[in-house]
């Protein structure tokens, strides 16, 4: 159960955060089924060995669903054009405006659960949103400022 909103802490330190889920990561050490092409196989088995996940990969269909099966993760990477090919439909959950950009067309901004605007990937990348919270994340997403280590009161509550 979340906190009331004035008992929540705003300052939050990214780095102990992040140690901490990589320390929970290393400690239970998940396998992770990958399904992404040849080129990134490498590259992505890597990086899960390196956060402390057990990477499994197979290129043979027979194999994917015994595989899968078995991971407590399962990561698939597909290029974009395959996703429009095949006529799929992922859910993306970021506080990286520019990722979602990149990788969707069309968004849904979220904020303690509730929908706060609905846009397009157009749309945000010309700096178009109406709502105040929506305009805030695109201003954290434009790069590291030292001006936005303080949270902008529109994130704040």
């Amino acid at each position: 159960m979340r906190a009331p909103q004035s008992e929540r802490n705003t300052s939050i330190d990214f780095p102990a955060v992040t140690a901490d889920i990589l320390e929970r990561l290393r400690e239970r050490r998940p396998r992770v089924h990958c399904i992404t092409n040849a080129v990134a196989q490498a590259f992505t088995a890597n990086m899960l060995l390196a956060a402390g996940a057990v990477p499994s990969m197979t290129i043979a269909l027979k194999e994917v669903r015994v595989f899968a099966a078995r991971a407590d993760a399962l990561l698939v990477n597909l290029k974009g054009s395959t996703i429009r090919k095949l006529g799929l439909t992922y859910i993306l959950v970021s506080h990286d405006l520019a990722v979602v950009a990149h990788l969707c067309e069309r968004l849904l901004v979220m904020r303690h659960g509730e929908a706060v605007e609905e846009t397009t990937a157009e749309a945000l990348r010309s700096g178009a949103a109406s709502n105040e919270y929506t305009q805030s994340l695109i201003q954290a997403s434009q790069g590291y400022s030292r001006a936005a280590r303080q949270p902008d009161a529109a994130l704040a509550g």
